[in-house]
Formats: structure tokens, C-alpha cells, sequence
């Protein structure tokens, strides 16, 4: 094995290592890697026709149309939309073809997708203003760490800010007098449970959680309706009690969701967000305690949540609730 060859394996490794939500972007570093892509140009990948790992590497050249109306049929490739031929080295159909089956592709055939499902969310994701031969200097895995490194393409794993709450120790006598004033000025609590989850009500839900999850920093696009059922309702993680809602003369103006995992032994903050003329009054931290509450008396000791670093606000919110860094890998 050559140095490159062992530095680009060490690399991957330590990707690996970051946890379960790096691995879906295992693959991505690869395509960089192995292909001497440009990030942007990885991030834009679709999946089309894959060679079989013992093959011959090939190339092909796809056009965006081509690369969505052959989304679905044949065996699978990949190229991105830009027409760029690039070769596939049987390591990169490897891990493209375990990427497919692990995690699947978008609806627009695109392999790699950010947290949120939407585009990932990084300056990386910028077209270059020039490739020139940028395309073979990136097939050093020296040079494309430091690309990766400059472009702050690491952020997708690493820079996220992960924190924990450790709910035996949670006072919420700090935090009841929000909830006692946000009562008194007229809102009302209750949960998804209470009101029933029908079609109107997961409506509701979309669009609140859509609206409120539009001030996330490169949130990018949100889900679609049946997206967000599929992966955010339609879940073994998914409670309607752990659900709380805050209703102001029939409106639901916010909200705070948390999902339930009982393998890994914790609870996950999935959002908290209240609509912009009610911000400022406390209902954030209202929401919170109610959260956190029905996630003690489901007996879990834990709560994860997880921020991009520029909500400051929701950071510093999380912090005063007594969250603090998280360390472990469980909750990845």
C-alpha cells in the first residue's frame, strides 16, 4: 500500500469513526478520494448505472435529464449533473452501491443528502469557478483533505453542536414560572395525543414545524409534505404525546417535538420552535419543560438535541436548561 493509499484509508476511517450520521457521507469523501471530484460536484450526484465492484473501472457521461429519467432503471451508476466524466474505481462502486443500500437516494436521484434531507449544507457545495485540472490534483488524498479542510466541508459532522440534558438533574422550579405566565396570557398546551392525529392535524404539524424551521441556518429546502410524514410520523421513534403544542385562540404557534429511542437509551429533541410574533415571551422554555417532563415520565434519563453552530440562540437557550456538550457517540 502506498503512502496516498494509507493516508486516503485513514481518512475515511476517521470519517467512519464520527458516528453513525457521518456514514452517510462515507461515500462522499470517497467520491472525492477516489474520483478526484470537486465537493460540489459530489454533492450533486444522482444515481444511475453502477459497474459491479470486480468490473472493469469505466466512465460514462450522463446530461441532467438523462441522470433523472434513468433514476430507476437498470443497474445503477453514478454521475453528477454536470456531464463531467469521471472514472469508477471498483473501492468507489463499493461504496456507492453499500451508500444506495444503507441509505438510499432522493426523490431527484441525488446520493448524498444533509440531516435534514435537504441539499448538504455547506460553502463547499459551490461550484468551482474553474475546474482546469483541478479534477486530477484532487486525486491526491493529501490535496483533497486540504480542499475538504479550506471549504469547511467538515461541518456536516464534526462542527455541529451536539448537547445532552441528564434529566434527573434537571430543576424545572426555574422554569415553571414561564409556563405558569404563558398560561395566564391566554395560551394553551397540549399535545399531538390530545388532539388527535388525523390528516388535518399532521397538516398542521407540516406546516407549523416548515415555518419554524425556516430561521435554522442552512436549513436548506424543507421536506415535502409526504416526506416529512414518512420520516418524521410514520416512525417507530414517533410519539404524538411527546408532541407538545402551544394553541392561541384556536393557532398552533409553536411547538416541541422529541422522538424516542429505546435501543439506544435516549430521547432526541427533534424541534422547538415558536412563530415570530410570539418569540421573545419565554414559550421556547415553556415547550421545553413540558417536553422534558413527559420524556421523564417515560423513564428516560437522557435527552439529546443537536444544533447548527450559528443558532446561537437556540444554543444559549439549550445551555440555560442545563444541557450541556455531548460527548458520546450513541445518539449519532
Amino acid at each position: 500500500m502506498t503512502t496516498v493509499q494509507r493516508k486516503r484509508t485513514a481518512l475515511l476511517n476517521t470519517v467512519r469513526s464520527l458516528g453513525k450520521r457521518a456514514e452517510r457521507v462515507v461515500a462522499f469523501f470517497g467520491c472525492l478520494y477516489y474520483a478526484g471530484m470537486h465537493p460540489s460536484e459530489a454533492a450533486d450526484l444522482r444515481a444511475l448505472r453502477l459497474h459491479a465492484p470486480g468490473d472493469r473501472a469505466g466512465e460514462e457521461r450522463c446530461s441532467p435529464r438523462q441522470c433523472h429519467t434513468s433514476a430507476r432503471t437498470g443497474p445503477m451508476t453514478a454521475q453528477p449533473t454536470s456531464g463531467v466524466v469521471f472514472p469508477q474505481p471498483p473501492q468507489l462502486v463499493a461504496m456507492l452501491r453499500h451508500h444506495v443500500e444503507a441509505f438510499g437516494v432522493a426523490e431527484d436521484a441525488r446520493l448524498f443528502r444533509g440531516i435534514y434531507g435537504g441539499p448538504l449544507p455547506s460553502p463547499a457545495c459551490r461550484r468551482p469557478r474553474s475546474r482546469g485540472a483541478s479534477v486530477m490534483a484532487l486525486q491526491s488524498c493529501s490535496r483533497s483533505a486540504g480542499v475538504i479542510e479550506r471549504a469547511g466541508y467538515a461541518s456536516i459532522m464534526a462542527d455541529w453542536v451536539r448537547l445532552q440534558l441528564d434529566v434527573d438533574e434537571f430543576d424545572e422550579g426555574e422554569f415553571e414560572p414561564y409556563l405558569r405566565r404563558a398560561r395566564e396570557s391566554g395560551i394553551e398546551f397540549t399535545t399531538f395525543a390530545e388532539l388527535g392525529d388525523t390528516a388535518d392535524h399532521r397538516g398542521a404539524l407540516y406546516e407549523l414545524n416548515k415555518t419554524c424551521s425556516a430561521d435554522i441556518p442552512q436549513r436548506g429546502a424543507f421536506h415535502t409534505y409526504d416526506e416529512y410524514v414518512a420520516k418524521r410520523i410514520e416512525v417507530p421513534s414517533f410519539h404524538p404525546s411527546a408532541v407538545v403544542l402551544a394553541v392561541r385562540d384556536g393557532e398552533w404557534i409553536g411547538m416541541s417535538a422529541t422522538s424516542l429511542n429505546p435501543t439506544e437509551g435516549y430521547a432526541f429533541n427533534e424541534m422547538t420552535g415558536v412563530l415570530a410574533p410570539y418569540r421573545g415571551q419565554g414559550l421556547s422554555l415553556a415547550l421545553k419543560l413540558l417536553g422534558i417532563r413527559f420524556v421523564r415520565s417515560s423513564g428516560y434519563r437522557r435527552v439529546i438535541t443537536l444544533h447548527h453552530p450559528l443558532n446561537a440562540s437556540a444554543i444559549a437557550m439549550n445551555r440555560r436548561l442545563g444541557f450541556v456538550d455531548h460527548v458520546s457517540e450513541a445518539p449519532e
